[in-house]
């Protein structure tokens, strides 16, 4: 389906200010993942052509350096809500609309005006996913969509490792931190997150996951030519063959009021 409108100014004012908080990731982290993430900015590409993503507001919370919106900017209202102030200094240093936010209180976007939301690697950061995918669920328009993307902890490999002793960082994301300061907070299963998508108001309308398929010795298998059966394993089974979940969930209308004239 090609979602299209005319784009109008749509942050509302005053910019965001943000109270004293904890942010439990680092311009450092930034700078090294925005190096090992070119497959998704590649996966937005598609995603955008394929949408029709063109004269319409995209937000993207937890921005980042800002790489993903430069997929958009050149079409699109594209603006970005950051936490880290460093990373929002970085990113408006390349003349990317990012603000300062804080993802766990109210958005300072209006009620109904955006029409795609970016939500990648952000919801295992929070104490309370819940309170953000709201807040994102009141800003999109009607039929709005999101696209969301959650790292997958416990793939196969994941489990062998965690059944031979390897600590809850299986995948090493994060090689300088504990287990009690890992700045993943929440995990989710390919079920787990549909299910929280449902809660939240959203129907997913593509599930993307098996394009990032995860396989122990997986570039082997690669070379010798199973790319295709790996993409089958993680379509049938994406909790344990997918490297990550990546899906389009589009806002649901709230069901009409029942009243005694319905009867």
């Amino acid at each position: 389906m090609e979602l299209r409108s005319r784009v109008r100014a749509q942050l509302a004012e005053p910019e965001f200010v943000v109270p004293g908080r904890e942010i439990n990731y680092s311009l450092e982290l930034l700078e090294r993942d925005s190096h090992e993430r070119a497959h998704i900015r590649r996966e937005l590409a598609l995603i955008k052509e394929q949408h029709g993503i063109v004269n319409l507001m995209v937000l993207e919370v937890g921005c980042g350096l800002g790489q993903n919106l430069e997929v958009f900017k050149n079409d699109n209202r594209a603006i970005g809500i950051e936490g880290l102030p460093d990373a929002v200094a970085q990113a408006r240093a390349q003349g990317l609309d990012v603000s300062e936010g804080d993802l766990e209180a109210e958005l300072a976007i209006k009620t109904g005006s955006t029409d795609w939301v970016l939500c990648l690697d952000v919801l295992e950061h929070l104490p309370n996913p819940m309170s953000l995918m709201k807040e994102i669920h009141r800003i999109l328009r009607a039929r709005g969509r999101v696209v969301i993307n959650v790292p997958n902890h416990f793939d196969l490999t994941g489990r062998i490792r965690v059944l031979m002793g390897h600590d809850l960082d299986v995948h090493k994301f994060f090689p300088h931190n504990h287990e009690w300061d890992n700045p993943h907070l929440r995990f989710f299963t390919h079920r787990g997150i549909r299910q929280f998508l449902r809660a939240a108001g959203f129907a997913v309308v593509e599930d993307r996951s098996e394009r990032f398929w995860s396989f122990p010795k997986q570039s082997i298998l690669q070379r010798i030519g199973f790319g295709s059966v790996l993409r089958l394993l993680a379509r049938a089974r994406p909790s344990l063959f997918a490297g990550g979940f990546l899906l389009i969930a589009e806002k649901c209308q709230p069901e009409p009021a029942w009243t005694a004239t319905d009867s």
